[in-house]
């Protein structure tokens, strides 16, 4: 799998665990700290018949802050697929924010969750990491998920989808699945449209991460 795919943590447990290196397939005591092993139990539980103790095992990540957020939206899909339901009040909860914005050569795609990790893949594929460590970035990221989640409930679920022509897309990672919205190119920054506070707040962590610093005003 490519690496802008697992940014959107959507993938079921077999597709995401088959693709894990050999090292990373449970030959270690599984923990909280360490989830990869207690998600290889789970997905064993579910294929013996033990479907509410596997269950019961998703939740319990999918509900540890201390989790990867990733980690934990791939519990949250594998919880759907076994028709468990989040709590009503913390179904739209936002726990990751997508961006994908096209350009000549490729897609820049932009990814900030909880966590306070964020990951940035420009068009060329070059991968940027951010873990926390200026807090300036973290603000911005706060920033995002604050406007993410203010928007949440006028976006649609749906599946994923190939990445748009000519148009930004902000895709809401929640526990009962991704929200999603587009603009077009020219016109996602104007203030007054829906999604403008978020797609702004996206482009200043974007320049963040890859060291411009803040945006030109829209």
């Amino acid at each position: 799998m490519e690496l802008r795919e697992l940014l959107f943590a959507d993938q079921d447990l077999d597709m995401l665990l088959d693709g894990l290196p050999p090292e990373d397939r449970g030959v270690t005591c599984g923990s909280l700290r360490n989830p990869w092993p207690l998600l290889y139990m789970a997905r064993a539980l579910r294929a013996d018949g033990r479907a509410r103790q596997a269950a019961a095992l998703l939740r319990q990540i999918g509900e540890e802050r201390e989790v990867e957020t990733r980690v934990r939206l791939w519990c949250w899909r594998a919880l759907r697929e076994l028709k468990v339901a989040p709590e009503a009040g913390r179904a739209g909860e936002v726990l990751g924010v997508v961006l994908e914005l096209p350009l000549a050569f490729g897609v820049d795609t932009l990814a900030a969750y909880v966590d306070g990790t964020a990951r940035y893949v420009n068009q060329g594929g070059a991968v940027l990491r951010f873990r926390g460590e200026d807090p300036k970035i973290t603000a911005l990221l706060r920033r995002l998920l604050r406007e993410a989640q203010a928007v949440s409930g006028g976006l649609p679920l749906g599946p994923r989808r190939a990445p748009p022509k000519n148009r930004i897309r902000c895709s809401l990672l929640t526990r009962e699945g991704i929200r999603s919205g587009e603009e077009e190119l020219g016109r996602a920054g104007e203030r007054g449209r829906f999604l403008s506070p978020t797609f702004r707040a996206a482009a200043s962590l974007m320049y963040g991460i890859s060291g411009d610093g803040e945006p030109p005003p829209c």
